[in-house]
């Protein structure tokens, strides 16, 4: 088991999707009860950071071994999930992803937590230069400048990468374990919910 625990942010309001993408159903089960169970073989303490509307079936339903939280600050998006949910972790770092992205790589994950050392932060870069902020580790040392940006309405998960100490994972080294990029992939709209249905992802 990796020494951190594992955070999956499901308070957004899934505008593209038109749907509550936590409670979305594939088959016999949610779309995040597939995050749940790939991140329970690597981590020993999930948290589940929800918003107040979806707090009480969050907790019927997955509050069985795994820890549901709500928002701390209401309407701030993923950086209130992040600072809930840091604050409730009993380990000093924490991987954060989404509840929509089901195709989580274990080794990828494994070789992030391997590269943490003294870092605030070990998140992966694409190719073009984009950061992978929703499939990251964080530590407790981001908690003051996180609770500082939400003071200042600076919402934006990229504007904590100037303020903290970051190791970012290159493409060549993501691609060691997730040759064609997956793990990165969220499922946003009905076409994207198509594609998974019938293994098009795969």
């Amino acid at each position: 088991m990796i020494d951190a625990s594992a955070i999956i942010l499901a308070g957004g309001k899934s505008q593209r999707m038109q749907i509550n993408k936590p409670f979305l159903r594939l088959g016999k089960v949610y779309l995040i009860e597939i995050v749940i169970n790939k991140l329970k073989e690597i981590f020993d303490k999930i948290i589940i950071v929800t918003n107040k509307k979806n707090y009480s079936r969050m907790i019927s339903l997955f509050g069985f071994g795994v820890k549901v939280l709500q928002d701390k600050v209401a309407d701030k998006g993923p950086m209130a999930g992040l600072y809930a949910g840091l604050l409730s972790s009993e380990y000093p770092s924490a991987f954060v992803v989404a509840c929509d992205m089901p195709f989580l790589n274990k080794s990828l994950i494994q070789y992030m937590a391997d590269r943490r050392g003294h870092y605030d932060i070990v998140i992966p870069e694409s190719a073009c230069g984009h950061f992978e902020m929703l499939y990251g580790f964080y530590t407790h040392n981001c908690l003051a400048t996180i609770d500082n940006h939400l003071k200042k309405n600076e919402l934006n998960l990229k504007s904590l990468l100037p303020c903290l100490n970051v190791r970012y994972i290159s493409p060549e080294e993501i691609k060691k374990f997730d040759p064609q990029i997956r793990s990165f992939t969220n499922i946003n709209t009905r076409e994207d919910l198509s594609k998974f249905k019938n293994g098009i992802f795969h």
